[in-house]
């Protein structure tokens, strides 16, 4: 079904907000993922539920499927299940009313990028805990990347680097910051981070905040020279986020090890 923004991005505040009242930032580990721990997945397909932002709204690793899917295993949802949701993101989305043309312009070779219209949808879910009646199912072999996630990494780094024209001067130093004049983030040696994934965190919290120029995301309130308390947390949160759903699509785990890390 297609997204209702509003209401995700009221349950994923919400549960931002319970977490750090708590004292916990819900974006951070201190701990590496074992192997074989329970993912994130429907039960139905075996389909892992990917992004931050899915981990956030379900709350809890583990099974999950819609109302319909636990109909069509035989089971039933309790009395009193409160569904979840879980959202999609379709880059390559072209809507039904575009569709005869795209078809046209990629026959005749013609740009047709153009129509695509990238999209969140979402479905309600429910805990397999929450569904009476289902077979007992093998939870799915976890995902083992091919790929090194430090190339990927890299790879992310340089590509929004050649996009954008931002620049990343990395040295031995004690300052880290965004220069908006220079569209130069500023950031310390890899050496003077205790884990690589922190400097990789730290790296790409830098390139967030430089999507708040007016040509990128238009946060230009953002990055004035007088930003006001409330200003500056937001970002900052926007920083901190941005860093951790990058860093969780590379699959590289976010070890935190400084006392900054817990909430107050």
């Amino acid at each position: 079904m297609k997204g209702n923004t509003t209401t995700i991005y009221e349950d994923v505040t919400r549960r931002i907000v319970m977490s750090l009242a708590e004292g916990v930032i819900p974006w951070r580990k201190r701990w590496a993922s074992p192997v074989n721990e329970a993912a994130f997945y429907n039960y139905s397909t075996g389909r892992p539920y990917t992004g931050l932002i899915n981990r956030l709204l379900l709350g809890a690793p583990g099974a999950y499927l819609t109302f319909k899917q636990a109909q069509a295993e035989g089971g039933h949802v309790v009395k009193g299940a409160k569904s979840r949701i879980v959202i999609f993101f379709d880059p390559d989305y072209i809507p039904a009313k575009d569709r005869d043309e795209a078809e046209r312009l990629k026959q005749e070779g013609l740009p047709w990028e153009h129509l695509k219209k990238p999209r969140y949808f979402s479905h309600n879910v429910f805990s397999v805990e929450d569904v009476e009646g289902l077979k007992p199912k093998d939870a799915p072999t976890p995902h083992e990347s091919a790929q090194n996630p430090t190339d990927i990494a890299n790879f992310v780094m340089s590509d929004y680097k050649d996009r954008t024209g931002v620049t990343v001067e990395e040295r031995v130093s004690d300052s880290f910051l965004y220069d908006a004049a220079t569209d130069t983030v500023h950031i310390p040696s890899r050496q003077q981070f205790p884990t690589e994934e922190q400097w990789y965190n730290t790296a790409f919290s830098g390139l967030v905040k430089s999507t708040a120029r007016e040509d990128r995301c238009n946060r230009t309130s953002a990055i004035k020279d007088n930003l006001n308390k409330i200003e500056s947390i937001k970002e900052e949160l926007i920083s901190e986020i941005g860093a951790a759903m990058v860093l969780s699509g590379v699959e590289l785990e976010n070890k935190a090890a400084d006392d900054d890390t817990k909430a107050e």
